[in-house]
């Protein structure tokens, strides 16, 4: 999952990635294009059913590696 896309879902609040993440908000500004797989699993659980719903997309860590935080 791609940091930007769920900063625009989240309307750039990055309190709100985090929290859905399950990460400190401090988290959010280390990651880079692409969010630690966990923590995109987590968003796309807290978005599950909402209108326009998140989705780890497994080929953004086979082109870009899994980070970490």
């Amino acid at each position: 999952m791609k940091k930007q896309d769920a900063l625009n879902y989240f309307k750039g609040v990055k309190k709100d990635v985090a929290l859905a993440a399950g990460r400190v908000p401090g988290a959010v500004s280390q990651w880079g294009n692409v969010i630690p797989k966990g923590a995109a699993e987590n968003i796309e659980m807290a978005t599950k059913g909402r209108k326009g719903a998140l989705k780890v997309n497994l080929d953004d860590y086979d082109k870009y590696g899994n980070p970490t935080n």
